[in-house]
C-alpha cells in the first residue's frame, strides 16, 4: 500500500502511518515523500522511524525537499537501504535531476555500496 505522507498530511502523518503498518506487519507499506510532505519539520520521517521502526515499511524518497534538507541521509542511516525506495515524483518533476542529486548525496562510500548508488564524478 502506497500513501502520501507528511507533515501536512492531517489524515496521514508519518506516524500514525507507521502505527498502522505495526498493525498489519504482513502488508507492505510505502510511505511516499519521506514521510515529511512540504511543511513541518524535515527530519519527522527520521524521528517517527527512530521511535517505531517498521520492517513491512519502505519509504519514497521522491520529492525534492528531502535532497535539499538532508532527509534522504538521515533517513538512509537510521531506516537503511533496503528500506528506501528511489523515487522522482514524475510527472510533477523531470526524474533526470533527481538521479543526479541521488549520486551527489552525502552518504558513506559502504553506503553508496550497497545501495548501488554511484559516486559522483568530479
Amino acid at each position: 500500500m502506497i500513501s502520501h505522507t507528511g507533515n501536512d498530511s492531517p489524515n496521514v502523518p508519518i506516524g500514525r502511518f507507521l502505527e498502522l503498518a505495526a498493525r498489519f506487519p504482513d502488508i507492505r507499506f510505502i510511505a511516499a515523500h519521506l514521510g515529511i510532505g512540504v511543511l513541518g519539520p524535515g527530519d519527522n520521517g527520521y524521528q517517527c522511524w527512530r521511535n517505531r521502526p517498521c520492517s513491512n515499511v519502505w519509504f519514497d524518497m521522491g520529492t525534492l525537499r528531502a535532497f535539499c534538507t538532508g532527509a534522504v541521509e538521515m533517513l538512509l542511516e537510521v531506516a537503511g537501504l533496503t528500506e528506501s525506495l528511489f523515487g522522482t515524483d514524475a510527472p510533477l518533476y523531470l526524474p533526470a535531476p533527481f538521479s543526479r542529486l541521488l549520486e551527489a548525496l552525502a552518504i558513506s562510500e559502504q553506503c553508496r555500496e550497497k545501495s548501488h548508488i554511484a559516486t559522483p564524478w568530479r
